[in-house]
């Protein structure tokens, strides 16, 4: 096993990362969070893989079906949280996706568990995170629902990334797999 961490997500369009910066930026949300995702590191994770060893049949699988799939378009969506929505331990950017990024997540999902791969046992909820680790310092601000800018972009692929502890950007591509028009 290998001491970094490894994930399966969906990029994000520039235009989005920017927006979503300004978004973090207006909400003021250093001052509550103890971490916000590096503009480059905006992504939506459709499968955590931790401390796995990136080689051999679980990508080879992933591979192969995920490159069955067509691009398609995305969408912001609404502020989302988990946990408490006026002390949310998650922030994030809620994804309209359709039906593609449901399937793509359980054909990811599907290819690792044919492998016995352990799977994280929470429903997929498509996601951009803005902020995590509540710093406790009063109440946020009612933004849980606000409804973001309805930027869409079209995504063309899914990436594995490997998670660079203590630096910035966080997140390295290690992989890729294209979607073919």
């Amino acid at each position: 096993m290998s001491g970094a961490h490894y994930f399966i997500g969906i990029p994000v369009a520039e235009e989005v990362q920017f927006y979503l910066k300004e978004e973090q930026r207006r909400l003021s949300l250093e001052n509550y969070y103890k971490k916000l995702p590096y503009k480059d590191d905006f992504h939506i994770t459709l499968l955590f893989l931790g401390s796995w060893e990136p080689r051999g049949k679980l990508w080879n699988a992933i591979q192969q079906r995920l490159t069955a799939f067509r691009p398609f378009q995305l969408a912001l969506d609404q502020i989302g949280c988990f946990g408490n929505p006026t002390a949310p331990r998650v922030l994030f950017a809620g994804v309209k996706g359709g039906d593609e990024l449901f399937d793509l997540r359980r054909h990811a999902a599907a290819a690792a568990a044919d492998l016995d791969f352990p799977l994280e046992n929470r429903p997929f909820r498509p996601h951009i995170t803005l902020g995590k680790s509540y710093r406790g310092a009063g109440e946020l601000p009612a933004i849980v629902g606000k409804t973001l800018r309805p930027l869409t972009w079209e995504t063309a692929e899914a990436r594995l990334y490997r998670v660079k502890q203590g630096q910035r950007p966080r997140y390295e591509t290690f992989s890729k797999i294209s979607f073919p028009r």
